[in-house]
């Protein structure tokens, strides 16, 4: 256990102290798409972002592919089946619309649902998600305890 010290280093004790000790645990939805894990295509130019959300769906039985962006999400949502995808959008915003307006729009039967993730919570950035084929535009910071559940309700709509 780490002692709070000069130099900024705090005890894991200080970091949790505000926090209640009944705090809900994320779980895994209960989701039954032909036996088989759901696969969420993780869109997103940071690989950091990649990694974690990859790891967060991975803990929550999801099964994950990242991409970059555009035609890789289109060519492994239509090869894969894909049930999902998340696309983390940043600046600048009109290449995150480009690319929302190309998946959608390549993607047979508009079938897979497009959940966009930003920082970014302006009302203008929201709608032009949305115009753009965006199904859901969450901001962040996300509630990692709802989100299962949440994902799982755009899966089986």
């Amino acid at each position: 256990m780490l002692e709070l010290r000069k130099n900024n280093l705090i005890s894991s004790n200080y970091l949790y102290a505000d926090r209640p000790h009944n705090v809900k645990k994320a779980v895994a939805p209960k989701l039954d798409i032909d036996k088989r894990r759901p696969l969420v295509i993780m869109a997103g130019t940071h690989s950091e972002t990649r990694f974690m959300m990859r790891c967060l769906l991975e803990s929550w039985n999801f099964e994950v592919v990242e991409t970059v962006g555009g035609p890789d999400s289109v060519e492994i949502a239509a090869e894969r089946d894909a049930d999902l995808i998340l696309m983390d959008v940043t600046l600048p915003f009109d290449e995150s619309l480009a690319t929302m307006s190309f998946i959608k729009s390549n993607l047979p039967d508009n079938s897979v649902p497009l959940v966009v993730v930003s920082g970014f919570s302006r009302s203008d950035m929201i709608e032009a998600a949305r115009s753009h084929g965006a199904n859901d535009y969450l901001v962040k910071p996300l509630d990692f305890v709802g989100l299962p559940d949440y994902l799982g309700s755009m899966i089986c709509r």
